[in-house]
């Protein structure tokens, strides 16, 4: 059984919007779960806008995490559920002819839920292994293109850089 309660609201103050969550899920494995979520934007002017937020999430594992066994592969029983906070802050800039954005973000996982497997192993495994906390930047423009030619509508072009760091369990 699953019971989700969701409450949310977004307030308009001057050229602010600030919105804010709440999710309370509860089920029968593994009782009652607390996640959130906050931004806040800025509009600079009609077209531009400075955002930031905050979120937590979470993952329970699924049937084949917890049970399955075939071959190659064991479930997990025991797992927990995976948790992830992330930050993020950037710009957008909106016309009628040009879109970008460009957003930091910071992202951190907590029991994490992994299929390993040792040298001495027959089988993969499912366990809450590693804490992975990641960070990058996004990068995205697009261009309508259809006011100036006939043959191509609009061009878009995204660039994404991420890096993490993984802060093992006790199976290393």
């Amino acid at each position: 059984n699953l019971v989700n309660l969701f409450i949310s609201e977004t307030v308009y103050l001057g050229n602010f919007i600030i919105a804010g969550g709440v999710n309370y899920s509860y089920n029968n494995q593994f009782k009652g779960i607390l996640t959130w979520g906050g931004d806040i934007s800025y509009l600079l002017n009609k077209q531009l806008r400075f955002f930031s937020s905050a979120n937590r999430t979470f993952r329970t594992p699924t049937y084949t995490d917890l049970y399955y066994e075939g071959a190659t592969n064991i479930g997990n029983p025991d797992l927990k559920p995976e948790f992830v906070t992330t930050f993020e802050l950037g710009m957008k800039f909106n016309s009628r002819i040009i879109s970008s954005q460009i957003a930091g973000f910071y992202r951190k996982g907590e029991d994490l839920i992994d299929w390993v497997k040792s040298n001495t192993d027959t089988k993969w495994r499912t366990v809450n292994y590693s804490r992975l906390n990641t960070y990058g930047l996004d990068l995205s423009a697009h261009i309508e293109l259809d006011q100036f030619t006939p043959v191509i509508s609009s061009f878009g072009i995204n660039y994404s850089y991420v890096s993490s760091d993984t802060l093992s369990s006790e199976l290393d």
